[in-house]
């Protein structure tokens, strides 16, 4: 995926640049230019291979989960949307979305369907089941969740 990813140039600033550049100063331009590479907070994969790959680069997620940030919003839910949709392989693309509501957040579930340009968007409410498209069986309740975990609304 990252290596998808690194021939992607940002258009906007930001932090998601590689390892090597943290602990370096680097002017406003450099850091415009730099190769995006989106960290998920959570990646869920297929048949992931073992022993792993020497690179996380060889290695592509089905699903992969932001939770959205009040100072990063933007950057989960249009520039990530368009980075993910160009990583061919991963199928979803899941935004927990808390900005209306912080203890009943929103499920944004983006979906790539065959012979489509853009993805499938659903917005799940809180309470409400997403069931997946990328991994059968697979169904997720955020309220479910939160009990699940022991956070009290």
């Amino acid at each position: 995926m990252l290596r998808q990813l690194k021939t992607i140039k940002a258009h906007v600033s930001t932090d998601a640049v590689g390892p090597e550049d943290h602990g370096r100063i680097m002017s406003l331009a450099e850091y415009r230019a730099a190769p995006t590479r989106p960290i998920p907070d959570l990646a869920v994969y297929d048949a992931f291979p073992y022993p792993p790959p020497p690179s996380w680069d060889d290695v592509v997620p089905v699903l992969v989960v932001e939770g959205i940030s009040n100072r990063r919003a933007a950057k989960d839910t249009v520039r990530n949307r368009h980075l993910y949709w160009r990583v061919r392989g991963l199928r979803e693309y899941w935004i927990v979305n808390p900005e209306k509501a912080p203890l009943a957040p929103t499920l944004i579930a983006l979906r790539r369907k065959r012979g489509a340009e853009a993805w499938d968007e659903r917005v799940v409410p809180f309470g409400r089941s997403y069931r997946s498209g990328a991994l059968p069986g697979l169904s997720i309740n955020l309220k479910q969740k939160t009990k699940e975990i022991g956070v009290r609304l």
